[in-house]
């Protein structure tokens, strides 16, 4: 979600803002082997206290969403605020559909430069070709880690943690990226409900145009978003 770095600080909001890369990806450091969801977790926490910080708000956005969840369950007194953007429904069934997806998807042939064709044309279409060129980047920096996140999510049993999320809450979905999640045969317009009985303090809101990548190409909107939800509670926090 790094994209609402710069427009949510704009905002002015009197607090300190800080983009996390998680381990393996972005300039953070490389991960020696896949890691769970409760590991980035962890490592997120390690994070958080080298900063100094007693509580923080947090925004994920989808691998990020799963990630923020897990830390905000298990290190609850930490969390004043938590935002969980672009955040799928997954049960063992659909882990398991996840989990065979991301087994197909083969690792790509460095050795053959077509491989940076395919990197553009999975994105082609969201229509952004300065995004898709820094989506492109941040694969290419993250080597063979690119299908990690994915299937750290395929392993997170996420139906039997929501349950105990008790951190304030604000999901964020876009109609779009439901609809490209449907076409994959996730479910996720039939799934979502389960989401929001899981988390029933949660406040929901819907973004006509969001898509996969909502938080970069519609960042103004939801730094705003983002920023008028973290005001309510009337406190000052970070929000990495």
């Amino acid at each position: 979600a790094g994209g609402l770095g710069p427009h949510a600080a704009a905002t002015h909001a009197p607090r300190t803002y800080v983009l996390v890369d998680t381990l393996g990806y972005g300039a953070s450091d490389d991960a020696p082997e896949m890691l769970t969801v409760e590991d980035h977790a962890e490592a997120l926490l390690a994070v958080v206290d080298a900063l100094g910080f007693d509580k923080v708000s947090l925004l994920g956005h989808l691998t990020g969403a799963y990630i923020a969840m897990e830390f905000a369950i298990g290190h609850p007194h930490r969390v004043r605020s938590l935002v969980l953007a672009g955040m799928v429904f997954f049960d063992e069934q659909l882990r398991k559909s996840l989990r065979d997806w991301t087994e197909s998807q083969a690792a790509p042939d460095h050795s053959n430069p077509q491989f940076l064709v395919d990197m553009w044309k999975k994105r082609a279409d969201y229509g952004d070709q300065r995004l898709n060129l820094r989506c492109v980047r941040d694969e290419l920096r993250s080597g063979s880690h690119e299908g990690h996140g994915h299937a750290s999510v395929a392993h997170y049993r996420m139906d039997k943690r929501m349950a105990l999320l008790t951190s304030r809450t604000l999901l964020v979905r876009g109609k779009i990226m439901m609809k490209r999640i449907d076409a994959i045969g996730w479910k996720m317009s039939d799934n979502v409900h389960r989401i929001d009985e899981a988390i029933p303090h949660a406040k929901v809101h819907i973004v006509d145009d969001g898509d996969m990548l909502m938080c970069n190409k519609m960042a103004p909107t939801l730094a705003t978003l983002v920023n008028d939800f973290l005001s309510a509670d009337g406190t000052c926090g970070s929000a990495p």
